[in-house]
């Protein structure tokens, strides 16, 4: 597969910036925090973070609608309302049904966005400590040595 062939990547997903945002927000925590690292990647991936929430929400509000939707189905078919109620639930079903494809689809997606934020800013905020590291401080037997193919751009 060529480079050409593959879609462009957001600004914003680039490992460049992801790495300036990791290195920002390590610069600004507090060293003396617990967890400090934690807390800086948090910090730095809170916006990415909350665009998860609102897609897994909408899921699971859709997954709880199933079971009254066919305990109302129940209840219908038992009744003698055919004309009414019918078309109704059959949209309710075709809304319920649309509605739990598109927020899964988008909580997987945002979820894998972040996850990947996570991933670049750590990696290139690792790469980055490696490099200013000097060469005497390192063991033989390091396995440091090979960061600078696995994280390099």
């Amino acid at each position: 597969m060529k480079k050409e062939d593959m879609f462009p990547i957001d600004e914003e997903m680039k490992s460049s910036f992801l790495t300036e945002r990791a290195q920002k927000s390590w610069d600004d925590a507090p060293k003396t925090r617990s967890h400090a690292l934690f807390w800086s990647t948090t910090k730095a991936n809170r916006k990415r973070t909350l665009t998860c929430v609102f897609p897994r929400l909408c899921s699971i509000g859709f997954r709880y609608a199933q079971p009254l939707l066919l305990a109302r189905t129940v209840k219908f078919v038992d009744s003698e309302e055919w004309d009414t109620i019918g078309w109704g639930l059959t949209g309710a079903f075709g809304v319920v049904s649309v509605g739990m494809a598109i927020g899964t689809g988008s909580y997987y997606h945002m979820t894998y966005r972040f996850v990947t934020a996570v991933r670049g800013g750590l990696i290139g905020f690792v790469y980055a400590k490696t490099v200013e590291l000097s060469i005497t401080a390192l063991d033989e037997g390091a396995a440091i040595t090979l960061t600078s193919n696995d994280a390099g751009e």
